[in-house]
């Protein structure tokens, strides 16, 4: 499961971005998370703001399935428990907590050996585009 070509959260093409791919298991979107260098704030540690990427962009994609209008983040909390280590293999997991609405909640964790980071966002579920402009 791939985003549009220019994600910085998901395209496979982008050299800057994170090129997540994920997975359903379980009723939860799942993506496989290991990041380099390039993304240290300090040297082995990832940067906090990619680490609150990861987990939005996990949660917006798992708002996103089975709708055909785009999804876009309106809140996000992230408390962090450990840090992100790079060049560490790690599972980012969202899943579903509620609807009111167009809004939509939904949890994230970050997850290596233990829990590294949790997540709870908002996301608004805009309308489909109509032919020749925005519903």
């Amino acid at each position: 499961m791939t985003g549009r070509a220019g994600c910085f959260g998901c395209a496979p093409a982008n050299r800057a971005g994170l090129r997540l791919r994920f997975r359903e298991a379980a009723g939860e979107l799942v993506s496989a998370v290991s990041l380099g260098a390039e993304y240290e704030s300090h040297p082995g540690v990832i940067h906090g703001g990619i680490v609150a990427t990861v987990l939005d962009e996990t949660m917006a994609r798992a708002a996103q399935r089975g709708r055909e209008g785009a999804v876009v983040t309106v809140g996000l909390r992230v408390r962090f428990l450990e840090p992100m280590r790079s060049r560490r293999r790690y599972v980012a997991r969202a899943s579903a907590v509620s609807q009111q609405g167009p809004s939509l909640t939904l949890r994230g964790e970050l997850w290596g050996q233990e829990l590294i980071a949790v997540a709870h966002g908002v996301f608004r579920v805009l309308p489909a585009r109509r032919r020749g402009g925005v519903a």
